[in-house]
């Protein structure tokens, strides 16, 4: 899980610099892994906002709708990292 959590910025990162590049491909590839990884790991709610993201991707017109799921993305990666951080602080 905390292997998860360490690659999980960086996979972010590709994920954002995609939707700036406007490679909607790219978008849906990384959202898909992230999707995976977040429900291998337990965050369902985070693979949840994953597959949003995913979901959006598939409509390259619709770039609005695909930038604010990758915005409540995010948000749900700091919430989660938060989780994470104070299950490690009280074990």
């Amino acid at each position: 899980m905390s292997r998860f959590l360490e690659v999980l910025p960086a996979r972010m990162d590709q994920l954002v610099e995609a939707a700036l590049q406007e490679d909607w491909s790219e978008v849906r590839r990384l959202s898909g892994l992230l999707t995976r990884m977040s429900r291998d790991f337990g965050y369902r709610t985070l693979g949840d906002c994953a597959q949003r993201v995913r979901s959006e991707a598939d409509k390259p017109e619709n770039q609005l709708g695909i930038k604010r799921s990758i915005v409540q993305l995010i948000s749900s990666c700091g919430k989660s990292r938060t989780a994470a951080d104070r299950v490690r602080a009280v074990s």
